[in-house]
């Protein structure tokens, strides 16, 4: 991402303003010229890329930790499981049937047999989920890149468990939520919604209850 942020500050493009050529030549002389033009753009973000190299040092500092105190420096991805958290790739096929799953429906779910907190991590997938796809076309790229990844990974687990707190690092998000609130009508909605939970979701903290 900070590579990506990097590339843009400095004028880089991933395509040209201009698709297609009059024809199969000239679209691939157009790409060629703008893959020509980028060199320069790209040697002048240096200073990002040598950012960027400094990023996993952190990552690889606590999985050497891991690895010498437990024998294992992925534990931190295995703990997940713990969690009812699945790493295999086939996970993602899984969240439908594992979020009805723990929904825990009963014969009377509106006298309170179901599991809120399920419900809750539901509506914030769904409610966030409009958020990363606009991001993509309204957002820098880099912005784009972080919130997709920031939101799918948690979700490529097969649960949507937890999402309550995960879409609160998609920072991207609350950038376009905080330009829709120009309008006043928007900002009024925003505040009528996430006001309540924030007070729901301490009320829940201090009463030793699990908070997302």
């Amino acid at each position: 991402v900070i590579v990506l942020e990097g590339l843009h500050q400095q004028g880089f493009r991933l395509r040209p303003a201009k698709l297609w050529g009059p024809g199969l030549g000239a679209t691939a002389r157009l790409w060629l010229a703008h893959a020509r033009a980028q060199l320069r753009p790209a040697l002048r973000s240096w200073r990002s890329l040598l950012a960027a190299m400094y990023v996993p040092i952190g990552l690889v500092a606590y999985m050497l930790f891991l690895k010498y105190t437990f024998g294992d420096p992925l534990g931190f991805i295995h703990a997940q499981a713990t969690w009812g958290r699945s790493t295999s790739p086939g996970s993602i096929t899984k969240i439908v049937s594992g979020t009805i799953a723990n929904l825990n429906i009963g014969p009377s779910p509106w006298a309170g047999q179901i599991n809120t907190l399920t419900v809750l991590n539901v509506l914030s997938t769904l409610g966030f989920a409009p958020l990363v796809l606009i991001s993509c076309f309204k957002l820098r790229p880099a912005y784009a890149l972080y919130a997709g990844l920031t939101f799918f990974v948690p979700l490529s687990t097969g649960t949507v468990g937890s999402m309550t707190r995960y879409v609160l690092m998609l920072v991207p998000c609350f950038l376009l939520l905080a330009r829709f609130g120009r309008r006043p009508w928007f900002d009024k909605v925003v505040t009528g919604t996430f006001l309540p939970l924030m007070a729901y979701f301490a009320i829940l903290f201090s009463h030793w209850y699990f908070a997302g």
